[in-house]
């Protein structure tokens, strides 16, 4: 929430980010002889003013975590707040507004008008964010009926963060607004601690200053059955998180007389920018500081000479929390128009890191309101190595809106720099070719460091005592040689014990990949009708030759939604990433697959697959419109990461059965358009994933009738590979549907005969089911390895043949 809140979705200090409303002191300072000019200071000791002058309410509030803040008030409503608050924790507020006295129901007001100007602005190097708002409450004691207690917003502009939800456009005032509710716990104005309601509408283009008919939003709140009680007040309020700013109040009158009129003062258009004789409407190499980026979520950013791509700056971005948090740019839609093609790159390097994965993202609200996340480029750097990100012809939707062009990483938290970031016209960028060079620690070359590079690091120092020749990247300690240091090495980094390899100037290599043939075979015992009839029917036309055009990275129209639900296993809430298909429509329903990602892994590791092969096969008409959902199988209530290889780790994996089917399912059942059923539901996933696929639909049929596994993991019979011994969840004579009257229309296993990672195993289960006489297809890829090279098969193969049966 990350800017991000669904950043997924919202982040997690949605709580502190609006507990300044919440957290009262119990007996204020009050001042009810106040004047204008009057000037109250906040801070070292004293933490809030309160009271009346000239008609208007007033408050001044800070929190005890520390920082200082002042309220000087001007003639009528007007007051200028300025702001130092930067601390962990800080926060600050400054209002002024009526007070209602809670003597009628808010929406039996016929007409309740703000009109405001203000310089608002964030000033400083700030962690955190800022806000310019109108608030107040609605009081349930004494109201009519069984209403709530509820605090409410109307956010007109913010700094680097706003809450946000699922919620409906609604439009007021000639303007789009998000609305939105949220429960809440924290002291009220009863003085005590409660759970209440917190509504939210929030603009959509941001302003500081304009008319606001403070009434339609409680009319539309209450449209969509939202509980209305009597109105408490009705308040402007500037506020800071973790930040330092100055909120200059010049013009601020509220009414209830429809017919009143106020001057607003319009700020001046801005001109529209032209591109440069390159096509490059920016080309920010951060010279002169940080231009118009701004730091994302938690991450700050500066411009610093401590090291660059081209010239002597670049800009760090340091202090970051959550993988979105990075640096952003706000794109002008008059400039960068929906529906049309423009150009972006920029540079990318990070020392902290042995490789790091990179990503180019647009967030924008599309027609329905809901936030969206495009990926525009991506890039897999080592350490110290600057690498470009860019997409020279990238499609804006054409209903997006709201604008925030982003760098983030996919999964870490490490500090970075980006430079030369072009922002231009289609196809007036250049994009550098990529060198074939290595990750130190990535034997496998997929641009990731994990458990499957360790076991070809054992494998490359037994070879190094024969003479045999490794990859390069088998060399951590860069000293030339591969020995045992080196697995030590990797070892330690993968556990967490080292961040970091030993410094060594970068080298390139170039790569080869082997080709690959497949073999097909299906039971020929079978026992379900439906299903092997089905299996029989398509078999011929299982490929392991998935076409270039369904694996590119293309904009398929394919929308990206980052959600959290709750898990009752977990006892906490988990992630999920949903892609949905071109196109999607609430007024039809949907079949969905979850898709499952290998151990150490998270909801963002088949991200990739879903949107490309899923979406590509959507697009070409080649598989059934469906929703595909990105998984983060670990379930644990104690940690959010598996920490090695272990029965009791294992079983951490297996718990996800349970969260899956009563904790992500419903979600997404109450959330999104889909057809229930089995046989409008699939699962699927590779290593970890695809034996957690073969685990849940074997052991669960009655929900899903579509299973698929690429290089499924060992485990669920007894077992022994090289990690560990595996006690097993059955025995090979009990794996298959018990009830065949739930025989999955689509059981596929796709395995590689050159998988050094799992081996056998997936042709195992293959006979296993076969020896149990359960129909399935058993695709095998000749030379195939624990990589793409089986997994897309798999993916093409099962999604284009779902929901067909």
């Amino acid at each position: 929430m990350k800017m991000k809140s669904k950043l997924g979705k919202l982040i997690s200090g949605f709580t502190a980010a609006v507990m300044c409303f919440t957290m009262l002191p119990s007996v204020p300072t009050l001042t009810s002889d106040a004047a204008a000019g009057d000037r109250f200071s906040v801070g070292n000791g004293r933490n809030q003013y309160k009271g009346n002058s000239e008609g208007y309410s007033y408050e001044i509030w800070i929190d005890t975590t520390g920082g200082s803040g002042t309220m000087t008030l001007g003639s009528g409503a007007t007051f200028k707040a300025e702001w130092s608050a930067s601390v962990p924790s800080g926060n600050f507020l400054a209002r002024r507004g009526l007070d209602f006295g809670s003597q009628k129901k808010a929406t039996d007001y016929e007409y309740i008008g703000m009109d405001y100007a203000a310089d608002y602005r964030q000033t400083g190097s700030a962690s955190g964010n800022s806000r310019l708002c109108v608030y107040g409450w609605f009081e349930n004691q004494g109201a009519a009926g069984n209403v709530p207690l509820v605090e409410y917003y109307i956010i007109e502009d913010w700094v680097d963060w706003c809450p946000d939800a699922n919620g409906k456009m609604v439009t007021i005032d000639d303007a789009q607004y998000k609305i939105f509710q949220m429960d809440h716990t924290g002291p009220t104005i009863h003085g005590n601690t409660e759970t209440f309601k917190q509504y939210f509408s929030v603009r959509q283009s941001k302003r500081k200053s304009g008319h606001i008919t403070v009434s339609d939003h409680f009319k539309a709140w209450a449209q969509q059955g939202w509980g209305i009680g009597n109105l408490y007040e009705v308040a402007l309020n500037a506020e800071g998180w973790q930040s330092s700013g100055v909120a200059d109040i010049t013009m601020l009158d509220v009414y209830t007389d429809p017919d009143k009129e106020n001057p607003i003062p319009e700020p001046e258009p801005e001109p529209v920018p032209e591109p440069d004789e390159n096509g490059h409407y920016i080309n920010e190499k951060f010279e002169s500081g940080e231009g118009d980026f701004v730091g994302r979520g938690a991450a700050s950013v500066e411009a610093t000479s401590s090291v660059s791509n081209s010239g002597s700056k670049s800009l760090a971005v340091s202090g970051r929390t959550d993988s979105w948090n990075g640096a952003a740019i706000n794109l002008n839609t008059s400039v960068f128009k929906p529906g049309e093609s423009y150009g972006f790159s920029v540079m990318a390097m990070q020392n902290d890191s042995a490789s790091e994965d990179f990503k180019l993202t647009l967030q924008y609200t599309d027609s329905s309101g809901k936030e969206q996340y495009a990926d525009v480029a991506t890039a897999t750097g080592g350490n110290g190595e600057w690498v470009q990100l860019a997409n020279p012809s990238y499609k804006i939707p054409s209903d997006a809106s709201n604008l925030i062009l982003y760098v983030e990483t996919v999964d870490s938290t490490t500090d970075f720099f980006i430079d030369d970031a072009i922002l231009a016209l289609e196809n007036k960028i250049s994009v550098s070719e990529p060198v074939g060079k290595y990750i130190r620690g990535d034997l496998n070359n997929d641009g990731r460091i994990n458990i499957f590079d360790l076991v070809l690091e054992r494998n490359a120092v037994i070879n190094s005592f024969s003479g045999a020749a490794n990859s390069p990247a088998a060399d951590i300690d860069g000293d030339g040689k591969i020995a045992a240091n080196d697995l030590v090495l990797l070892s330690q980094y993968i556990h967490g014990k080292i961040t970091k390899f030993p410094t060594t100037s970068t080298t390139t290599t170039t790569h080869t990949t082997a080709t690959t043939t497949t073999t097909v075979t299906t039971s020929n015992k079978n026992t379900s009708s439906g299903g092997s009839d089905y299996m029989d029917k398509i078999k011929s036309s299982i490929t392991n030759n998935v076409p270039s055009n369904i694996t590119a990275n293309s904009n398929n129209g394919c929308k990206e939604e980052k959600i959290s639900y709750y898990s009752t296993v977990a006892k906490k809430n988990k992630n999920a990433v949903v892609i949905l298909p071109p196109n999607y429509s609430t007024s039809k329903k949907y079949p969905v697959v979850y898709v499952n990602h290998g151990i150490f892994g998270s909801e963002n590791d088949m991200v990739g697959y879903c949107k490309s092969i899923g979406g590509n096969l959507m697009a070409a008409g080649e598989a059934e419109e469906m929703i595909l959902v990105s998984c983060a199988m670990y379930t644990s209530q104690n940690s959010d990461q598996c920490s090695g290889f272990s029965a009791e780790e294992c079983a951490k994996y297996d718990a996800f059965r349970e969260d899956l089917i009563e904790c992500l399912m419903p979600y997404m059942e109450e959330h999104y358009s889909i057809k229930t059923g089995r046989e409008n539901t699939g699962i699927c996933g590779f290593s970890m994933g695809g034996r957690e696929s073969l685990y849940i639909g074997i052991t669960r049929p009655e929900y899903f009738g579509y299973i698929g596994a690429a290089c499924p993991a060992p485990g669920i019979t007894p077992a022994q590979d090289s990690f560990m011994v595996h006690p097993g969840n059955m025995q090979p004579s009990e794996f298959k549907i018990q009830n065949h009257a739930y025989d999955p229309y689509l059981l596929m296993i796709t395995g590689g005969t050159n998988d050094t990672v799992v081996g056998t195993f997936p042709k195992q289960y293959h006979e296993m089911l076969t020896n149990n006489n359960q129909p399935h297809i058993w695709q095998e890829i000749q030379g195939g390895g624990h990589d793409q090279g089986c997994v897309n098969p798999l993916m093409y193969n099962f999604l284009k043949y779902a929901f067909k049966a």
